[in-house]
């Protein structure tokens, strides 16, 4: 495995679509449970899509790359009912967890979404997520912490901010060409805004940057599997 110093974290584009795939097909059960909160096993296209396709403004997300493979990924979603909160995740593939990845993907994605107008992050992380919580820690005082049974609800406040990397460019939403079999988010549709998601084969619902997953869109199954 190659070290930090080769690792370039940059926009989301829908051109991630494939790799997106592939660093699910890499990720341990574990590390997909506590990224989801959930034992997900297949994703759909229409999850992928969400999480590639996004605006730049209400959602967005940045990877991280090594060799062309995405190797992690943190992204933000504002909130429906309230935009100046915004929901964020982040996911880091296994072999490279432990080593400060986490923390630059972090502070990436809350830095974008402070620079954007952003006031308070949220996120629902377990309890026995020690490592997320002490990178969010990291990322300006004032965390909070809101125990619901096994899971922390999070919420931190943000100084404005520039965005820590300020090459980054971005693509109007309008520019975007949807997935082929994917209806693509519209800008000002509302359809990209506080979408919950339903746990294939639980049916449970969580706050989280996510769209649709499993059962229900057989045509858009893409049959990818964690683990």
């Amino acid at each position: 495995m190659t070290g930090m110093d080769e690792v370039l974290t940059r926009p989301v584009d829908p051109d991630d679509f494939d790799r997106f795939g592939r660093l699910w097909q890499r990720l341990s059960p574990e590390t997909v449970y506590r990224r989801f909160l959930a034992p997900i096993r297949r994703v759909s296209a229409a999850f992928v899509g969400h999480i590639v396709e996004v605006d730049h403004e209400l959602r967005d997300a940045v990877v991280a790359v090594v060799d062309d493979e995405i190797v992690g990924i943190a992204q933000y979603e504002r909130l429906g009912d309230d935009p100046s909160r915004a929901d964020v995740a982040v996911l880091v593939q296994d072999d490279w967890q432990g080593l400060g990845l986490g923390s630059r993907l972090s502070d990436d994605i809350v830095s974008l979404a402070a620079a954007r107008g952003v006031r308070t992050v949220v996120a629902d992380v377990l309890a026995t997520n020690e490592r997320m919580l002490a990178i969010l820690q990291r990322n300006g005082p004032g965390l909070r912490l809101h125990r619901e049974s096994a899971v922390y609800a999070v919420e931190l406040p943000l100084a404005p901010r520039h965005p820590a990397h300020a090459h980054f460019r971005h693509r109007h939403a309008a520019e975007v060409e949807p997935l082929p079999g994917f209806r693509g988010y519209r800008r000002g549709s509302g359809a990209y805004l506080r979408r919950q998601s339903d746990f294939a084969g639980g049916g449970k619902k969580a706050r989280s940057c996510l769209p649709r997953l499993g059962g229900g869109e057989g045509r858009h199954d893409v049959g990818l599997r964690a683990g």
